[in-house]
């Protein structure tokens, strides 16, 4: 990981970022305006975008104070989806 240059600060997500099938990122202004957003979403064939957020939004935690689970909330508000499980 340090030849890519990533600096991790806990040992143990080393060994989380080993068991990694999907990434999910995006820094964009994270650093720079202190806030997540969603700006992109490549969902599978099958799925569209706003199911993909819908998806996502229903796995948040509506409740809590993450700014992960919020940009999602935000994203999938304004792409609403059908036919999501309740």
């Amino acid at each position: 990981m340090a030849k890519q240059g990533v600096l991790p600060t806990r040992l143990i997500a080393v060994d989380e970022a080993a068991s990694i099938d999907v990434l999910c990122s995006d820094k964009t202004g994270t650093l720079t305006r202190n806030e997540l957003s969603v700006t992109s979403v490549r969902p599978l064939p099958g799925f569209d975008e706003a199911h993909v957020l819908g998806l996502a939004a229903l796995a948040s935690s509506e409740g809590g104070q993450d700014s992960v689970d919020a940009a999602i909330r935000s994203a999938a508000s304004k792409k609403p989806a059908q036919d999501l499980p309740s």
